[in-house]
């Protein structure tokens, strides 16, 4: 993210939820338990999902099952329970109906917001 002159935490914890819709890659904004706050357009678009069907869902378990693994969860989870502000890339496999994504997931908490971003990028 920083190649895009963001960094995840600070940056976006102050971006309004219209600005979301403007940047290149997708948006998940998440409190503690997963819960969805924010999803933008680029991030319907890759995943055929209306942010309508998935605000306020749990995003581990209701809106991108496949994640809620150790390696996805897991890691979000051990971020959010150290209670520090922390960021943590990985590629991950999606399974979206008809095909698998692989895309490039940077993973976010911040403490003095009570919540987090997951930024999806392809390798496209």
């Amino acid at each position: 993210m920083a190649k895009l002159g963001i960094f995840p935490i600070e940056d976006l914890a102050a971006f309004d939820r219209d600005r979301f819709d403007e940047l290149p890659f997708g948006i998940i904004e998440v409190d503690r338990d997963g819960r969805v706050l924010t999803y933008n357009r680029w991030e319907e678009e890759l995943a055929g999902r209306r942010r309508e069907q998935t605000l306020g869902k749990l995003f581990f378990s209701e809106v991108a099952p496949c994640t809620g693994v150790a390696e996805f969860e897991g890691r979000f989870r051990a971020m959010v329970d150290r209670d520090e502000t922390a960021q943590e890339e990985l590629d991950f496999v999606f399974r979206f109906p008809g095909a698998d994504r692989l895309v490039n997931i940077s993973l976010t908490w911040a403490p003095r917001w009570e919540r987090g971003f997951i930024l999806v990028r392809t390798s496209e």
